[in-house]
């Protein structure tokens, strides 16, 4: 997270980069317990429908699916990642 911080707020300019961190603050927050809520109601709805076909394995086909969910996500932010540029630095003093 460290580098796309950094240039995050490389874009502010100086008076506004205190406003530009407690934003950022805020919506990682509220952007892992989206996450964490939206994984959590896959692997529950897909425990409860493997739980139909097999009651020893269910949780941990609904985990993997989860998961999968997970990793689809990440690959598509990952191909989304090569189209980014790289940032002006223009700081007013």
């Amino acid at each position: 997270m460290m580098p796309t911080m950094t240039a995050d707020m490389n874009q502010l300019p100086q008076h506004l980069i205190s406003h530009g961190t407690a934003l950022n603050n805020t919506i990682r927050q509220v952007a892992g317990s989206i996450g964490t809520t939206i994984l959590v109601t896959i692997m529950t709805q897909q425990t409860t429908e493997h739980l139909a076909k097999s009651i020893t394995t269910s949780t941990i086909d609904g985990s993997n699916d989860a998961f999968l969910f997970a990793t689809l996500l990440v690959l598509i932010v990952l191909l989304f990642s090569f189209f980014l540029r790289t940032p002006k630095v223009n700081r007013e003093k």
